[in-house]
């Protein structure tokens, strides 16, 4: 989810402009585990696939009677494509972790790694403000002077 440092570093370049290009963060690698999930969900929908696709000559070619569990599966075939897809799917979320660190002149300012959570812009504004850095003036768009005819 690298979206989510890009969008805090947005929000913090916008507030403080003297940290414009000083924001480094990185997201860090998914645990071993969850590379593994993936690799074996991939693993399991290719067979998956293949099986659904080709079981019947795989068994006769093997000499083998069609086993129960293979027969209900052909039956619910639209229902075993969707399970396999879900569970590559779930395994490919695990290794997007999200997390990174604000790093502000070396030092790490806020670490979503040690948190486990996305801060808002309040703590951010609270943490740069303890680093010594001001908040720029933002200025807000004016109200438009014509304000629309009401319909009744």
């Amino acid at each position: 989810m690298k979206r989510n440092f890009v969008e805090l570093r947005n929000f913090l370049a916008h507030r403080y402009p003297e940290l414009q290009g000083k924001i480094a963060g990185e997201n860090y690698p998914p645990p071993p585990y969850a590379n593994l999930a993936v690799s074996a969900a991939g693993t399991v929908q290719m067979g998956g696939i293949v099986l659904m696709m080709f079981g019947t000559q795989i068994f006769s070619t093997l000499g083998m009677p069609e086993p129960d569990w293979y027969k209900e599966l052909q039956e619910n075939k639209m229902m075993a494509f969707c399970g396999v897809f879900f569970m590559n799917s779930m395994a490919n979320s695990l290794t997007t972790t999200g997390a990174f660190e604000v790093i502000l002149d070396g030092n790490v300012v806020y670490s979503k790694l040690e948190t486990g959570r996305m801060p808002n812009g309040r703590q951010l504004m609270e943490i740069m403000e303890d680093k010594g850095l001001q908040m720029a003036e933002i200025e807000m768009p004016q109200a438009s002077a014509h304000v629309p005819p009401r319909v009744a």
